[in-house]
């Protein structure tokens, strides 16, 4: 189901770790289906934080992933688009990414006019 969220297990000051899994959606792009997922993992004493975009074709077959510098994960709208809001730089910046092209190589999620993180489709 769309914008289902599930978590495994709870991060504590020993070490135990706490994953966040997050079903966005799936996008009909002109290369087939694509299901988009957003996974959070917190992870080790001082509670690390790595997170990612995964992508999966319509049999559940990984396709590719990218690794978020930042816990602002987007949110998919009906269009097939992912929708970033960078609230790390002090303001708020909408990035706008359309799946509905397949899935960019590269994107870049801005934090101003000229600054952002540049972040590489990992296969």
């Amino acid at each position: 189901m769309r914008d289902s969220t599930f978590v495994f297990g709870q991060w504590t000051i020993n070490g135990d770790s706490e994953k966040e899994i997050r079903y966005l959606g799936k996008v009909n792009s002109k290369f087939g289906i694509i299901k988009v997922v957003t996974y959070l993992n917190y992870w080790g004493i001082s509670k690390h934080l790595t997170c990612n975009i995964v992508f999966y074709d319509d049999r559940n077959r990984y396709i590719a992933n990218y690794n978020i510098f930042s816990s602002d994960l987007p949110e998919m709208n009906d269009l097939g688009e992912l929708i970033f809001i960078n609230k790390e730089c002090g303001q708020s910046k909408k990035t706008i990414i359309d799946l509905r092209n397949g899935i960019p190589n590269q994107i870049f999620i801005s934090c101003d006019d000229v600054y952002g993180d540049l972040i590489n489709l990992q296969k």
